[in-house]
């Protein structure tokens, strides 16, 4: 797997309560870590399905799914809708750490 010099040497974080929880398939494990990945310590980044799709190295309704189960859990705050929606993302599915805008 190619993965560039972009990502040598970094790695995420998934947090215990996020790997072991029961409703989790590992896409989401992916999905999360390419959410992170895009936003790389930035309060507010912009971003669109696609590209995430492309960086979890999946198809755009396999991550919408997995965005769904991971909000449905917690982990994820989805706001507002299309090319104005933001995630919020939550480690510990309580308190939010990083925003997304998300456009499709």
């Amino acid at each position: 797997m190619n993965i560039g010099n972009r990502w040598a040497g970094t790695f995420r974080m998934i947090p215990d309560s996020l790997w072991q929880h029961r409703d989790i398939q590992l896409i989401d494990l992916k999905v999360w870590c390419a959410l992170l990945l895009h936003a790389r310590d930035a309060h507010s980044i912009a971003s669109n399905n696609a590209s995430l799709a492309a960086t979890a190295d999946t198809s755009v309704r396999t991550l919408i799914r997995s965005l769904n189960r991971l909000a449905t859990i917690g982990f994820v705050r989805p706001e507002g809708e299309t090319s104005n929606r933001v995630l919020h993302l939550c480690p510990d599915a309580v308190e939010v750490v990083y925003s997304l805008r998300i456009a499709n």
